[in-house]
């Protein structure tokens, strides 16, 4: 995952396996060159209201449009308020499509 995040060069979230605690990792960059990789442990809300939480995923890894995309793939609208329902960690983490199921209207 270090490595990933040196590569691509944007921060990533995580669940640590071995310990169970959240992660925030930061590549280091000097010009175009990544030098490092800041490691930190972190707590995060266990939830956001739905404006912060778009606002949240809007920034990170483009999550909020890969959400929204996939539950307009099966659902006529998308609704901003169901963000609120979902723990932080799980928006940041989860793969795209099982957050999407909480959209689904016959779930």
């Amino acid at each position: 995952t270090k490595h990933q995040v040196a590569r691509e060069r944007e921060v990533y979230v995580n669940r640590g396996r071995s310990d169970g605690r959240i992660t925030v990792l930061v590549p280091e960059v000097k010009g175009t060159v990544p030098t490092g990789v800041t490691l930190l442990h972190v707590r995060l809300a266990d939830h956001l209201s739905a404006g912060a939480a778009r606002t949240v995923l809007s920034s990170y890894r483009g999550r909020y449009p890969a959400l929204r995309n996939a539950v307009m793939e099966t659902e006529p609208v998308f609704r901003d308020d169901i963000l609120s329902d979902v723990a932080v960690l799980d928006l940041l983490t989860a793969p795209i499509q099982t957050l999407a199921d909480r959209w689904r209207s016959d779930g």
